[in-house]
């Protein structure tokens, strides 16, 4: 999708074949952008280097601009180290190498609800049910999270963020042929889960247990219904966990 800097200041040399944009700065959906570029077309194999960031970048409006509207809004900090090579713009895309990293502030992902996602899997263990609404959103109070493109994958790894009651971390990967993706996450819970309602209640039986939550599908897909809480592997962990108390 095409992106409009606003207030933009560049500087592009082109020598011998070597177009190097010495830097582009301005505004980006609400955030202050400061990248440089360097494009070699002396050979057939084009090779692109692209360094940078961008602060304070508003993320419904990111996301709205490459068709992923009302999945998340808040800002978040980025800065990237990435390279390719290729003869093909899918071969530029399958051939990108590097680190992108991630820091969210005031984050809130709206079209998914961690709360009610862990608080419904730990009714079902406990063989109970939600009688309170759940929040609709995940609110989320710290965002960290590094993409390394490798071998034609984006790799998240590692993934960590914290919301009401919840820390989530965990590691995943997509191709970046075919957008295909999967992530496996590990959630751990506290107290302030309770407050929502009782059935969430986490006594001491859920201490450092890792609640994994798996998650698979396409980048393109609409980001709702895309994540499960594993309920058979949390109740497997408590029975092992019984059992050795019991020794």
């Amino acid at each position: 999708a095409g992106q409009t800097v606003g207030n933009a200041q560049l500087l592009v040399r082109v020598v011998d074949g070597i177009t190097t944009l010495e830097y582009l700065r301005g505004v980006l959906h609400e955030g202050q952008l400061d990248a440089r570029m360097t494009v070699d077309v002396r050979e057939p194999t084009v090779k692109v280097a692209l360094t940078g960031g961008l602060k304070g970048v508003e993320m419904n409006s990111l996301l709205t601009s490459i068709g992923k509207s009302e999945t998340a809004a808040g800002y978040v900090d980025m800065d990237w180290d990435i390279d390719t090579r290729g003869e093909t713009a899918m071969a530029l895309q399958t051939g990108l190498d590097g680190d992108l990293n991630v820091q969210g502030r005031n984050v809130e992902i709206t079209s998914v609800s961690a709360q009610k996602l862990i608080c419904s899997a730990i009714a079902q263990i406990q063989q109970t049910t939600l009688s309170n609404d759940m929040p609709a959103t995940t609110k989320i109070s710290a965002l960290s999270a590094r993409v390394r493109f490798v071998d034609g994958q984006a790799q998240l790894s590692p993934l960590n963020l914290g919301t009401q009651g919840i820390a989530l971390s965990g590691d995943g990967a997509a191709s970046l042929e075919t957008l295909d993706f999967a992530a496996t996450l590990k959630a751990q819970v506290n107290d302030e889960l309770e407050a929502l309602d009782k059935a969430c209640r986490v006594d001491e039986r859920y201490a450092g247990l890792d609640l994994p939550v798996n998650c698979a599908g396409n980048l393109t897909d609409e980001t709702g219904n895309l994540c499960r809480v594993d309920v058979e592997d949390i109740a497997r962990q408590l029975l092992e966990r019984e059992a050795r108390s019991k020794l």
